[in-house]
Order: structure tokens, then C-alpha cells, then sequence
């Protein structure tokens, strides 16, 4: 069976105070995108309380597991009894992935450093803002 996304949205009246866009898929609820009204209804936790609805809506239609994906907000260890760890590994084939793979390590490297990323930082808003002056004087000699 194919996947399935589902809509939540917790109503005041004619206004959603949250919302959620997420994927039912086989035993599990993939819950990937909450928004929530800022305003008014904020002191209401509406994104909380949608989300206890979401989760009792995934328990009513047996789902097995609610799976919070991928970031590390605060909010879902109160509701998680286990995590699992993602890894990725990548193995290059070609002399052009070696290349690649070399540059993403580097580039890990540096900004694991404070010094080495301030640098990167201030290269890359000095690359941007020349570029955006040479556009300038290109335009310019344009016109």
C-alpha cells in the first residue's frame, strides 16, 4: 500500500490555530510539518495540543509508531520513549567523488573550528559583496 499525507488542523472558530502536514505509511505517522497561529492563541500551546490529537488519532487507527523525524527540538523527548541515531555513509566510485567527499570533509573540518568559520563567513560576504559591486559596475556600463 502506498503512502498516504495527512492534514490536521486544531480550529478556533474560522481560524486554524495549527496545522500539520504529515505521511501515514504502513504502521507509522511521519509527522513533518507544524505550524502554529502566533498571536493571540499562542498562551493556548495550540501546536501542543494539535499534536496530542495527532498522536491520538495515530493510536485509534493502529499505527505502531509515531516518528518525530529528523531535528532535535526540546519538545520531542517529553514525548519519545526511545531514538534511533541516523547515520549516512558515503562511499565514492569515481576520482570526481573522491574530490567531493575530500571537499565535505574539509568544510566539516573548518567549521567545527570558530576561528577557521569566522574566516569562511567573512570570505564568503566578501565573495557576495563583490560580486553584487561587479554586477553593479556590468549594469552600469550597460546603461
Amino acid at each position: 500500500e502506498k503512502f498516504k499525507i495527512h492534514y490536521a488542523a486544531l480550529m478556533a472558530g474560522d481560524v486554524a490555530v495549527a496545522t500539520h502536514i504529515g505521511i501515514v505509511d504502513g504502521s507509522t505517522f511521519y509527522y513533518l510539518m507544524p505550524a502554529h497561529e502566533a498571536g493571540q492563541y499562542t498562551n493556548y500551546s495550540p501546536g501542543r495540543l494539535l499534536l496530542l490529537e495527532l498522536i491520538k488519532w495515530s493510536i485509534d487507527n493502529g499505527l505502531h509508531i509515531f516518528d518525530f523525524t529528523l531535528g532535535g527540538e526540546h519538545y520531542k523527548n517529553s514525548w519519545c520513549d526511545s531514538r534511533i541515531e541516523i547515520f549516512n555513509m558515503v562511499k565514492p566510485m569515481t576520482m570526481k567523488g573522491n574530490t567531493f567527499l575530500l571537499a565535505i570533509k574539509i568544510i566539516r573540518g573548518i567549521k567545527k573550528h570558530r576561528w577557521f568559520s569566522k574566516k569562511l563567513r567573512q570570505l564568503r560576504a566578501w565573495i557576495n559583496f563583490s560580486k553584487y559591486n561587479i554586477l553593479n559596475v556590468i549594469l552600469k556600463t550597460i546603461n
